[in-house]
């Protein structure tokens, strides 16, 4: 009994797959639109949001990717993925907003203030 329970653990494991790292999480594609209408003031704001969201994101994936690649008696135990913590739909969320917010903010003329 044991044994097949090992064995199914074994198999969830390796089936599962590792949390990736942040940047090699891809950007879903966001419509530029949704930000024509504001401002260069309000562009500058979501931008700084939305980066700020990123890192963190960022460094608790990197931390759940590493966490992943730990092994327990020689098999990798990809803990995040199977426990519903990875945030890679999020991480491209955001990655991709920011793409459409850098588009809106080129297009408008408005320079990012780094304060």
């Amino acid at each position: 009994m044991i044994r097949r329970v090992f064995l199914c653990c074994l198999m969830l494991g390796l089936l599962a797959g590792c949390a990736r790292r942040a940047a090699e999480i891809e950007p879903l594609p966001a419509p530029p639109q949704a930000f024509a209408g504001a401002s260069c003031m309000d562009l500058v704001a979501l931008r700084a949001k939305r980066s700020q969201a990123l890192i963190f994101l960022g460094m608790a994936q990197d931390q759940l990717s590493e966490d992943d690649s730990t092994r327990t008696l020689g098999v990798p135990t990809p803990h995040g993925v199977l426990f519903g913590t990875d945030r890679e739909p999020d991480i491209a969320t955001l990655k991709g907003e920011l793409h459409a917010l850098n588009r809106a903010m080129r297009d408008k003329g408005c320079i990012p203030d780094y304060r």
